[in-house]
């Protein structure tokens, strides 16, 4: 609940910046998900993704900028998680309307059973769209978060979690 509202409030936060050219928000459908460690587990539901984008723009093909990005709860086994990540992303726009979107940054992730702690790691994102409007894209991306999971007997499991995900994006 504590990331989604850090999130709501970036959000609304980076929809009163000017100028609003380079901000974009997303939302959309994971699905597909998996959890790595020793052992392979699929996700059990779908999962919601929100996020923004405030890029700048290099030249007319290039654009660069930070990024926030939610996984809502995913649910694997027993355990589940939700991801709040931010860091930095660079776009290559295509005079067509296709566009790819690479993004890295660090996360927060918040495991269930709580009993598990853990520690901050990265996460990778990429990201194919296609401008439908000026306004309005349409995006299918990957995401996948590492982080270390420390158990109760105090070992270290080093963890990826990933997702595909298709999403709406309304661009200002």
């Amino acid at each position: 609940m504590k990331k989604l509202l850090l999130l709501l409030s970036i959000v609304s936060m980076s929809a009163l910046a000017s100028p609003l050219d380079n901000l974009s928000v997303y939302g959309g459908l994971g699905f597909g998900g998996k959890l790595k460690s020793s052992e392979t587990s699929n996700a059990d539901n779908a999962t919601i993704n929100l996020g923004t984008r405030y890029l700048f723009t290099i030249n007319e093909s290039f654009s660069v900028g930070p990024f926030v990005d939610y996984m809502s709860k995913t649910e694997y086994d027993g355990i589940s998680h939700t991801i709040l990540s931010g860091g930095v992303s660079g776009k290559y726009q295509h005079t067509s309307g296709v566009y790819g979107l690479a993004s890295i940054g660090l996360n927060s992730v918040d495991l269930t059973p709580s009993s598990f702690k853990t520690e901050t790691k990265s996460t990778i994102i990429g990201t194919i769209g296609y401008a439908i409007t000026p306004q309005v894209s349409v995006e299918g991306s990957y995401a996948t978060s590492s982080f270390k999971i420390k158990q109760g007997d105090g070992t270290k499991v080093d963890v990826d979690a990933s997702t595909f995900s298709l999403a709406a994006v309304y661009n200002f």
